[in-house]
């Protein structure tokens, strides 16, 4: 990951930290969006490799694409994956702390979030090296 990245992640991770248990709501579903990205990145770098032929320019191009989706892919899913499971902590906290009025219901909705597309995450991976490779 190139610094202006990380820079950007660490911003985003303060922003979730800052935020109130509505607007965590909000970011649970942009770290949702983030890891489908990351999913469908994926999705491409099969299909780049299933669909090579013969020719030259198909290799050369297969390959480009190949590079450049893995690299999304990586950086898709690791910074939807880990701003998800701070969230999750983050939310977890906070609908144990004595936060302002009204805030323990958001954050308790956006931890169920967080934490069951983070679960869903995980045992979709693991069923698919388990059954599709």
């Amino acid at each position: 990951m190139r610094i202006v990245d990380t820079v950007r992640f660490f911003r985003h991770l303060e922003k979730m930290g800052e935020a109130s248990g509505g607007k965590r709501i909000f970011y649970a579903f942009v770290n949702i969006i983030i890891m489908a990205l990351g999913v469908g990145f994926a999705v491409c770098v099969v299909w780049l490799f299933k669909s090579f032929t013969n020719t030259l320019q198909n290799f050369v191009l297969n390959w480009m694409g190949i590079i450049v989706c893995i690299g999304l892919t990586l950086l898709c899913f690791l910074q939807g994956f880990i701003a998800q499971l701070v969230l999750a902590v983050m939310t977890g906290v906070g609908m144990f702390r004595k936060e302002p009025a009204g805030q323990r219901a958001p954050n308790a909705v956006a931890f169920v979030i967080a934490f069951s597309t983070t679960v869903g995450l995980v045992v979709g991976v693991i069923l698919y090296l388990i059954y599709c490779t």
